[in-house]
């Protein structure tokens, strides 16, 4: 597979924000998950299969609700509760200590939560 080189922008202005933000970041692309998942309360905890993804460059979950996404690393566990966008430093070497990713949500409905995990090409 021939690799492709995404571009991540990130703008963050506006009243009371102290200092502005404005980062653009490209790397190419080696194996990625694009998947939307519906999910309800009673759907639990959801495991995305990702071991396919070397050097993971880029992680980011949307939904137009209210989400959790639970990350472990060894014996700990970390679950965070996300408004609409859930975004991991493309920078950071921690993403590829992670060793599990699950997504659920409190909702009672099904909402669609979007997950993008792209790894960075050798």
């Amino acid at each position: 597979m021939a690799a492709i080189t995404p571009t991540f922008n990130v703008t963050l202005t506006g009243e009371n924000i102290l200092t502005a933000l404005d980062k653009v970041i490209t790397w190419n692309t080696g194996e990625k998950l694009e998947q939307d998942y519906v999910v309800a309360a009673a759907d639990g905890k959801i495991q995305l299969n990702y071991s396919y993804i070397n050097n993971i460059a880029l992680m980011i979950f949307t939904a137009s609700s209210s989400f959790i996404v639970t990350l472990t690393i060894g014996t700990n566990v970390i679950s965070y509760e996300v408004n609409n966008i859930f975004i991991m430093d493309p920078t950071s070497t921690f993403l590829d200590t992670v060793d599990k990713i699950e997504i659920s949500t409190i909702q009672t409905t099904g909402i669609t939560i979007s997950a993008r995990i792209y790894g960075s090409a050798a």
